[in-house]
């Protein structure tokens, strides 16, 4: 797999924009993702964050976050796993928590696409653009059909892919990838 780093990146940035359009009143609503409301997927993004800028490091990521200001702690958490994802960090392995182990781009990968898939998420609970980057997320769909495709569907924290609109952007065909009713 190729370097997905400034793909990553991207993705951060387009998720800070994202996180910053949403309103406190909006945190109860549901999300496509069956399994978070707004602010549950807030949650789970920080903790996503602490992964990623931990594994680099041999840092045990955090299970839980409990952050008053969601904008201001991604934007830090973002320059920091910046600053950890070295080109060294990329030549190692890593073990996720299911008990799989990636190489460096792989797991900058998955990431990046779970990233990506959890955007579409938040923009659809709260009536924002569904569609992020057109490169980053074109990355983050290439990488998840060549990563999750490794593995039965069933194996994997995923529902069956379900079927994209025709026009569909990469953002969309992503989450439709990953399982999200996208109709």
């Amino acid at each position: 797999m190729r370097d997905l780093r400034q793909e990553l990146f991207g993705a951060q940035d387009w998720v800070a924009e994202l996180i910053s359009n949403t309103k406190p009143e909006q945190y109860s609503l549901p999300t496509p993702c069956s399994e978070f409301t707004v602010k549950d997927l807030l949650d789970h993004y920080m903790c996503v964050c602490d992964k990623i800028e931990s594994f680099p490091v041999d840092r045990t990521p955090a299970e839980t976050r409990i952050v008053d200001d969601y904008l201001q702690e991604w934007n830090a958490s973002s320059q920091r796993a910046r600053a950890v994802w070295t080109d060294e960090a990329m030549h190692r392995d890593y073990t996720m928590s299911w008990g799989a182990v990636h190489s460096g781009p792989e797991t900058v990968g998955i990431y990046l696409f779970e990233m990506v898939c959890h955007g579409y998420d938040l923009a659809y609970a709260t009536g924002q653009p569904l569609e992020g980057p057109e490169a980053v997320a074109q990355a983050a769909l290439e990488a998840a059909i060549e990563i999750v495709s490794n593995y039965p569907r069933e194996e994997t924290t995923y529902d069956p892919e379900t079927r994209a609109p025709e026009n569909a952007g990469p953002t969309v065909a992503l989450a439709a990838f990953l399982g999200r009713d996208v109709s």
